[in-house]
């Protein structure tokens, strides 16, 4: 018997043994690592620090992999040995080895609970979806460095016409000029129509010039960009890792997105003014008028220089078409603004430990009663205790390490007050008020001899006390005011409520709750059905507590 009762234990720490050596990123070890060689030099090419990418991607992969083994060896391992101690059990085998079994298998249980963590799963999840994001980001860059050659060449060609067009223009600027008394002329007008035409042609492709300089530097630079990409959303996971890791002490902040920072892909309107063409002068006085020969001179002149300029605008229009191509099939991607979007949040890992259902607990003195509650956010393995001296009162957790709880009471409970403490492995807290509440004397309705009996606002304030925790108003379109616990000052005729300013489950950044007052608090606490069934006004309450609390 002894044998098999080691073989068993054998097996389990074998299990253990070989889940934490076959694969230590995910269990052991939360951080993943991977192979940080990449590119020559000071240079990375687009393609290595895809590959690098990849190989971050494999190891969020493969840290994931690892806690799906956890679970699945200690499954197999621990229900054989259970069964085996249930088995010992009932056919009356030695205590020894009934208690030497299920102590291996509760061990194995408690380890297999402290090194499985949902939260790290999330980390690793959202770093492998941040990290696909940013491959994807840089992309359409890959094909701009691969055709940098064509774009260049456009680039020359779109210069080239450039030069033509003004060329163009200051001859018709020229012929213009010394069409003296003319500028009243069809040709003349028509002339000076082109010549603001081509000053917004020559300003669009300026910026399609300046757009496509940018994006082939933003094409050089995109694997050195991934690659940073790629170490900042480690270093995001990362943080995450700590601030859910099995650390007493939690990060008082958290990075949400991408610490660098980059300019988005934006058009550049460059004007093209070129000076004015040498040796031209405006019609003055004591000059000749022109002869009817040099008048039909001149707008010839102006004519032949106006279809000039219109072939070079021609020509510079499927230019700067050509290459805008180039430019829009990237820019409408907007690569870097996307990059930067890439990132891990904190509300993708772990939220606040909260319960539900929300809110205090009350139970009446002398009264057998089962409460149950159930811990939400967080990390498991999660510790419930009783904090404060009330006896005939007990917390239990229905599984060991689980988020679910419940709390008894006896018939000799009495009336006081005492915290249930709700703790995880990150280190965050909840504390959750109990209140044992006096029996009330009955006799339908009446006070007890010797009492007073309680007003109707008395009365009124007390039902709402009791009613409220646990309910939730809205404050904004985006933040809710949730009442944690509320407590009756009867003296002071005031419910003291404590709140929790939320968008969603999270709680509101800190420099967006100083903006809420308290009177915003207890404006939205009146719109509550409770309160207002009971007629009760904003004098009536005071905001003990908030969370986030006000500067």
């Amino acid at each position: 018997m002894r044998w098999r009762i080691r073989r068993d234990v054998g097996i389990v720490v074998a299990l253990v043994v070989l889940v934490v050596t076959s694969g230590c990123s995910g269990i052991v070890n939360p951080y993943v690592s991977w192979d940080r060689r990449v590119g020559q030099g000071d240079t990375v090419s687009i393609n290595q620090a895809v590959i690098y990418a990849d190989r971050a991607k494999d190891a969020y992969r493969d840290a994931l992999g690892n806690q799906s083994k956890l679970a699945s060896w200690l499954g197999i391992g621990l229900i054989p040995l259970m069964a085996a101690a249930a088995g010992l059990g009932i056919t009356g085998g030695p205590p020894a080895a009934i208690a030497a079994t299920t102590l291996a298998g509760a061990a194995g249980y408690g380890v297999g609970v402290w090194l499985y963590s949902k939260p790290s799963q999330r980390a690793w999840v959202a770093g492998y979806n941040a990290t696909s994001c940013a491959v994807s980001a840089v992309i359409p860059l890959r094909d701009v460095y691969q055709r940098r050659s064509d774009i260049l060449a456009n680039v020359a060609v779109l210069d080239a016409k450039r030069d033509a067009a003004t060329v163009a223009k200051r001859e018709l600027e020229t012929a213009i000029a010394a069409a003296i008394g003319l500028e009243n002329s069809e040709q003349v007008v028509r002339g000076n129509q082109l010549l603001k035409d081509v000053d917004d042609l020559l300003a669009t492709s300026a910026s399609t010039r300046s757009n496509a300089r940018r994006l082939l530097v933003q094409a050089d630079t995109a694997g050195m960009l991934l690659k940073e990409a790629v170490d900042r959303i480690y270093g995001q996971v990362a943080a995450q890792l700590v601030e859910t890791s099995q650390d007493l002490q939690a990060l008082a902040s958290i990075v949400g997105g991408l610490a660098q920072t980059y300019k988005g892909f934006s058009s550049v309107v460059e004007s093209v003014k070129p000076p004015p063409p040498p040796g031209t002068k405006a019609q003055g006085a004591g000059q000749a008028p022109l002869t009817g020969t040099e008048r039909m001179d001149r707008l010839m002149d102006v004519t032949k220089a106006s279809e000039r300029l219109e072939t070079a605008m021609r020509e510079l229009t499927n230019a700067n078409r050509a290459l805008s191509d180039d430019v829009d099939r990237t820019a409408g991607a907007m690569p870097i603004e996307t990059l930067r979007a890439c990132g891990v949040t904190a509300e993708q890992v772990s939220t606040p430990l909260s319960v539900e259902p929300a809110g205090g607990i009350t139970i009446e003195e002398k009264t057998p009663v089962t409460e149950g509650r159930v811990v939400r956010g967080g990390a498991s393995p999660y510790s419930v205790v009783l904090q404060g001296a009330l006896t005939d009162l007990s917390v239990r957790q229905t599984e060991p390490f689980g988020s679910a709880f419940v709390l008894q009471t006896t018939d000799k409970t009495p009336a006081g007050k005492t915290t249930v403490f709700v703790s995880d492995r990150s280190g965050n807290k909840l504390f959750i008020p109990v209140t044992v509440t006096a029996k009330s004397s009955g006799g339908g309705g009446s006070a007890a001899p010797g009492t007073t009996p309680a007003s109707p606002e008395a009365a009124a304030l007390k039902e709402v006390a009791k009613g409220i925790p646990g309910t939730s108003a809205r404050l904004t379109d985006t933040v809710t005011v949730v009442v944690d616990s509320a407590e009756l000052k009867e003296s002071d005729k005031k419910v003291l409520v404590d709140v929790s300013l939320r968008k969603g489950t999270a709680l509101v950044p800190a420099q967006e709750g100083a903006a809420i007052s308290d009177a915003d608090i207890t404006k939205a606490l009146l719109s509550l059905p409770a309160v207002k069934g009971a007629g009760l006004a904003a004098g009536n309450f005071a905001i003990r507590t908030r969370k986030p609390p006000s500067p």
